[in-house]
């Protein structure tokens, strides 16, 4: 998750990123994970486990960290709720509170049942409230 380090791509990550709005103060990050490069064990009653670490990273044009945000997801899913996470990716969603401002986003997941590693960067430009305009002559 270090600046300036290449990308890791052992896990194929799939992210929407939504810029703060009049609903939503914060950035906020919707993962969907290639389901096929984690790794699942089988647990009782026929369910699956899978435990993945989620990370994002925002850091200004000198490379200092201006937010950040950390979630483990572990979980024991029935088998239709397996079936589709198969189909669609494994989900995670994570919020930013990121001033105005230019920044590098570095998201970064790590499967803790192979150790795999998957990194993407993006550029992110929060925009700022417009000045006011001058009115009259």
């Amino acid at each position: 998750m270090l600046p300036l380090v290449p990308a890791s791509t052992m896990l194929l990550i799939k992210a929407q990123v939504l810029l703060p709005d009049s609903e939503h103060k914060t950035v906020r990050i919707d993962y969907a994970v290639n389901s096929q490069d984690i790794s699942f064990s089988d647990v009782a009653d026929q369910k699956k486990h899978a435990a993945v670490d989620f990370m994002s990273v925002a850091r200004d044009r000198d490379f200092k960290t201006a937010g950040y945000s950390t979630d483990t997801v572990e979980a024991d899913f029935v088998p239709a709720v397996y079936k589709q996470i198969m189909q669609t990716g494994f989900p995670s969603h994570q919020e930013l509170e990121l001033k105005p401002g230019t920044y590098l986003l570095r998201l970064g997941v790590i499967d803790r049942g192979s150790q795999k590693i998957g990194t993407v960067d993006l550029p992110l430009r929060i925009p700022g409230t417009e000045p006011a305009k001058k009115q009259g002559p």
